[in-house]
């Protein structure tokens, strides 16, 4: 049992034990609501508007490879993008069920290559990996005393600190498998590969990156905190 259905089947307790007196038909339209949350329903509701609130109008357009496999080369793929230390832990079962049962027009090597390029190059999510490394390049353009730096300035040192955030063994990428967890936004692992990087720098969050499956959304990540 996820720890959030244990928080909340402690609260359907405490509720249940501290309003006795609540009349029946109420009583059932509270358990009915208790029970849509512990079925995981109301939580994503609840966050799809603000994930959503923050992604731009337009992103670039995904582009679809044919339907072959590289033997799952994430590491080749990290290695060429110079992360070779970062934790990978991908579970190979997790990638073979996905591509086998579910609808896939992008396989997961493309996948993974269009997750890496989303964390490391698009910052439109205010909470996003670039948009978090992007306010420490401020600080460091101050120290520098440099108190005006250039949009092109802030997003060149903040992909520089969020790459030696990345290529680091505390900074590891995992897949989500069927059975685990939804991301805040309530994307599907059924319709997306959905990777999720946490990093110790930015420990306080979590970041998710969205591949639709059939190529027909375009490729975001997001953070949340």
């Amino acid at each position: 049992m996820s720890y959030q259905k244990k928080f909340l089947s402690t609260v359907v307790s405490i509720a249940i034990t501290a309003f006795p007196l609540v009349l029946s038909a109420e009583t059932n339209s509270t358990n009915e609501y208790l029970k849509t949350m512990l079925n995981n329903e109301v939580f994503c509701a609840d966050n799809i508007e603000k994930i959503n609130y923050n992604l731009p109008e337009t992103l670039p357009e995904v582009k679809i490879e044919k339907k072959t496999s590289i033997n799952h080369s994430y590491s080749t793929i990290l290695k060429e993008l110079g992360l070779d230390k970062m934790t990978v832990a991908i579970d190979d079962k997790d990638i073979k069920e996905q591509s086998d049962k579910l609808d896939n027009k992008i396989n997961f090597d493309l996948a993974f290559k269009l997750a890496m390029d989303s964390f490391m190059n698009d910052n439109d999510d205010w909470e996003s990996p670039l948009a978090l490394a992007i306010e420490d390049a401020y600080d460091v353009f101050d120290q520098e005393g440099n108190f005006n730096p250039t949009q092109e300035q802030l997003v060149e040192k903040g992909k520089e600190i969020l790459f030696r955030v990345l290529n680091d063994p505390a900074t590891t990428i995992t897949l989500l498998s069927l059975s685990d967890y939804p991301p805040e936004g309530c994307e599907t692992v059924s319709e997306n590969w959905i990777f999720l990087i946490e990093m110790k720098k930015y420990s306080d969050h979590d970041h998710w990156a969205i591949v639709n499956r059939l190529g027909k959304k375009p490729v975001y990540n997001y953070g949340f905190n």
